[in-house]
This record gives C-alpha cells, sequence and structure tokens, in this order.
C-alpha cells in the first residue's frame, strides 16, 4: 500500500495536468474561432456602411431626376 500512496500523487498530478492542457487547448481555440467571428463581422460591418452610402446615392440622384422631370 506504501507504494500505492506513492503513486497516487504523481499520477494525480498527471491527470490534472492533462486536465490543465486540454482546457488551454480548447481555450485556445475558442479563442480562434472568436478571432475569426469577429474579422467576419468587421468585414461586414464596411459592406453595410457602403450599402448605406449607395442607397443614399440613389435617393439623391432619384431627388435630381425628379427635379430635372
Amino acid at each position: 500500500t506504501e507504494l500505492q500512496s506513492n503513486q497516487l500523487g504523481p499520477m494525480l498530478v498527471q491527470m490534472l495536468q492533462q486536465s490543465v492542457n486540454r482546457a488551454y487547448q480548447h481555450e485556445q481555440s475558442l479563442r480562434s474561432s472568436f478571432e475569426q467571428a469577429r474579422q467576419i463581422a468587421i468585414a461586414h460591418e464596411g459592406s453595410v456602411a457602403k450599402v448605406e452610402l449607395l442607397e443614399r446615392d440613389v435617393a439623391r440622384l432619384q431627388s435630381l431626376e425628379d427635379v430635372l422631370i
């Protein structure tokens, strides 16, 4: 039993280290996914701004057309 209790401590340390490693890898994966989603959101935000500018241009041109006709 003394041998078993001598092995228990290192075995628990190893199990905890494996658990910490898995948690770290999961966190890294989540960070990567978040960064990808953030980049996509930034790209969409720019696209939305362009669409809004184009819509304003169309409205302005329609107003000018109405004045000219």
